[in-house]
Formats: C-alpha cells, structure tokens, sequence
C-alpha cells in the first residue's frame, strides 16, 4: 500500500515535462501573437503617417488661398 500513497519518481518527471512542454507551448503562442500584432502595428502607421502628412499640406493650402 506505500507505493499508492507516494508517487513514483517517474511520474513526477513526466507530469514535470509535460507542464514545461505546455507552459513553453504557450509562452511562445503568446510571443508570436504579439510579434504579429506589432508587424501589424507597424503597417498601419507607415500607412497612416503619411496620409496624415498629406492631409495636414492639404489643409495648409486650403487656408492659404
């Protein structure tokens, strides 16, 4: 009955691996998750930048005459 009441040493490992495995799983999700939301970011504002340059020549002209 003593080996039901403490858990073997390989059990332990395993169950050890596989919550490295996970974690290690999910840490690198997440890192590539926020990788793409800032090439997604980034996009946007070269996009964006100069269409706001644009836009602020164009109202300059606009008081200008």
């Amino acid at each position: 009955m003593e080996w039901l009441q403490e858990p073997k040493q390989s059990s332990v490992d395993n169950l050890r691996s596989v919550r490295l495995r996970a974690s290690r799983h999910f840490r690198n999700k997440k890192k590539n998750i926020r990788k793409l939301k800032l090439m997604n970011l980034k996009v946007t504002v070269r996009t964006d930048i100069p269409d706001l340059y644009r836009g602020i020549i164009e109202s300059k002209k606009g008081y200008q005459n």
